[in-house]
């Protein structure tokens, strides 16, 4: 805190900027803002009837020349070389004038008669009415105006010269200390700063003891002032944070009650170099930007500089960054397909590496919003769930705070291909009934099938049922006349879920009319039971050849040479058959059902 016996200045010149700060204090950065640039103290002394040659901005061109010229006879030369006594009137100058026509815009403040003497803190800028300039020795800005008498006697041995004690003299700087307004050019654009002269009584010295400029153009300055840098980087993941404040020359009585703060609170100030170098230790109330300044004119100094307010701000984040990861889809049979991942804040460092994928490999990592919305590929290796993962701490934000885990899963089906496989069942090979109920089976779910879908031939179709859904069905089949009937379902009629048509599929019986259950009696022949259980019994007038044929046309039984007996058909399958018999060149048929 400033000693109050000092007096207070009320006008600030804001500086903000950033520089990087790992837990040391280093040289700021410069900055695209207003700001300062002071040489350091030189303390340049000017002597008599010598010059000081000034480049304020070290671009090796000289601003300002300041000259002090000795005391030289203004009446009374001496005009003999023996001893006579003179009576000598001097005067002597201390002057700045510009460095010549090359820079005669180069001006200073008030007039060339006496040249305006300005104290720590106040405002050097355009609101001045007067601004001087001039090349000239003639026509110099007087920083100061001396006179004294002297008297002086030639002797053969000498010159003696006698200071009679009558001296004055005039100016804004003649045995003081204060600061020249100045304005001047870096190319063609017109910056203000201050020269801070200290001239003896006596007129013999002039020092020049430090001097600064505003790099901004056209801003204004103010007189004596210098700057402070705060050093800290733009963002944090801490709620409390050090910052780094540098002074460019020593300073008094810095408390941390001085320091006004936004969005938080100075808990700690730490000296680190007597004076000059101190750490600011600040704890943010929220996350979100926290600032602090230093007001102008806080502390002391013993340079009789006037120290110009200072701020920074900074980002508190302490929030870890969340991805989500989004496959689009719960179930596929699509080989790769593409996830997105989305930060709810800008994050830096992802690379495909960082991400984990069991039961397949990823690819193809792609920025889509830079630093927050990404996409890659993930291709399963089989079926079954497929994981992404974005491991804890595989990124972070800007800040530096490490990700949460986060996961997607989803389901992968290998395409089918196969197609459908129908089984068609009429349940037998023979049949007298003219309707039968023929199921049909698939190996996988179909969709689709309708009674047009079937196709018979010698019969038709009717009553179309389903039994189990998209997988077992039943119709009806009527036989249209004795013989082979036909079904079938062609190719393509119905689709599985994956869009593949079945195969062909088919099935054939035979249907024979019902035979009346009676005995076979003609002129030649007698054949009983019809049906028949065990024994048949067959009268012939002549020796024949008997032959059992069944219903697929095998020969299942033959008898030579018979005549009139019984057979024995218990080896015969229960069905019909047909009964051939071969009497004296003829050839009769009749048919049998056994039981």
């Amino acid at each position: 805190m400033k000693n109050s016996t000092q007096e207070d200045q009320s006008l600030a010149i804001r500086l903000s900027g950033y520089a990087a700060a790992a837990g040391a204090l280093i040289a700021l950065a410069p900055s695209a803002n207003a700001q300062v640039i002071w040489s350091g103290i030189k303390d340049q002394p000017v002597y008599i009837d010598n010059n000081f040659q000034l480049d304020l901005n070290n671009d090796g061109k000289t601003d300002f020349n300041f000259v002090v010229n000795g005391f030289s006879a203004s009446s009374n030369r001496y005009n003999s070389f023996y001893s006579f006594k003179y009576s000598w009137s001097r005067t002597a100058y201390a002057y700045v004038i510009n460095s010549g026509t090359s820079l005669q815009n180069n001006s200073w403040a008030e007039s060339w008669y006496r040249p305006q003497g300005f104290y720590p803190g106040n405002l050097i800028d355009n609101n001045h009415s007067l601004w001087y300039n001039n090349a000239s020795s003639i026509y110099y800005g007087r920083l100061a105006r001396g006179r004294a008498s002297y008297l002086n006697s030639r002797k053969s041995s000498g010159f003696s010269t006698y200071f009679t004690n009558s001296y004055y003299h005039s100016g804004n700087f003649a045995g003081q200390e204060k600061f020249l307004g100045v304005r001047f050019y870096i190319g063609d654009q017109q910056h203000y700063g201050w020269v801070r002269a200290n001239l003896q009584d006596n007129m013999y010295e002039l020092n020049i003891v430090d001097w600064g400029y505003q790099n901004l153009p056209d801003s204004g300055i103010i007189a004596g002032g210098i700057e402070p840098a705060f050093i800290n980087d733009p963002i944090y993941n801490l709620d409390t944070v050090q910052v780094g404040l540098n002074f460019p020359i020593q300073v008094q009585n810095l408390v941390a009650g001085d320091f006004v703060v936004s969005n938080g609170v100075v808990t700690d100030l730490t000296e680190v170099m007597t004076g000059e170098q101190y750490l600011v230790s600040i704890k943010a109330f929220a996350d979100g930007e926290v600032g602090i300044t230093i007001p102008i004119d806080s502390v002391d100094n013993s340079e009789g500089l006037y120290i110009l307010a200072q701020s920074t701000k900074f980002m508190v984040d302490t929030k870890a960054p969340h991805a989500t990861i989004n496959a689009g889809i719960t179930t596929t049979s699509i080989k790769t397909i593409t996830d997105t991942v989305v930060f709810d804040e800008k994050i830096k460092g992802l690379t495909l590496d960082d991400f984990i994928v069991s039961n397949g490999t990823k690819s193809n990592l792609q920025i889509i919003t830079d630093s927050l919305k990404y996409t890659l590929d993930v291709t399963a290796i089989a079926d079954g769930e497929v994981d992404i993962q974005l491991p804890a701490a595989a990124v972070a934000d800007i800040a530096g705070n490490g990700n949460i885990i986060a996961t997607e899963s989803y389901t992968y089906i290998a395409p089918d291909l196969t197609p459908p496989i129908a089984t068609i069942d009429a349940g037998l090979t023979t049949t007298n009934d003219s309707t039968i109920t023929v199921a049909i089976t698939f190996d996988e779910k179909i969709k689709g099938l309708t009674l047009s879908d079937f196709t018979i031939t010698n019969g038709d179709k009717s009553n179309f049922k389903i039994v189990t859904d998209s997988l077992e069905f039943t119709i009806d089949v009527t036989a249209a006349a004795e013989g082979d009937v036909g079904i079938q379902l062609p190719v393509n009629s119905v689709t599985d879920k994956a869009g593949n048509g079945n195969i062909l599929a088919s099935e054939t019986y035979t249907y024979i009319a019902p035979v009346s259950i009676e005995n076979i009696t003609t002129d030649n022949i007698v054949m009983y039971p019809n049906p028949a259980i065990g024994t048949l019994y067959i009268k012939l007038n002549s020796e024949a050849t008997v032959t059992f044929i069944n219903a697929a046309g095998e020969v299942v039984l033959v008898k030579e040479h018979f005549l009139d007996d019984e057979i024995n058909i218990s080896g015969l399958k229960s069905g019909i058959y047909v009964v051939q018999i071969q009497q004296e060149g003829n050839v009769f048929h009749e048919k049998l059902i056994v039981e």
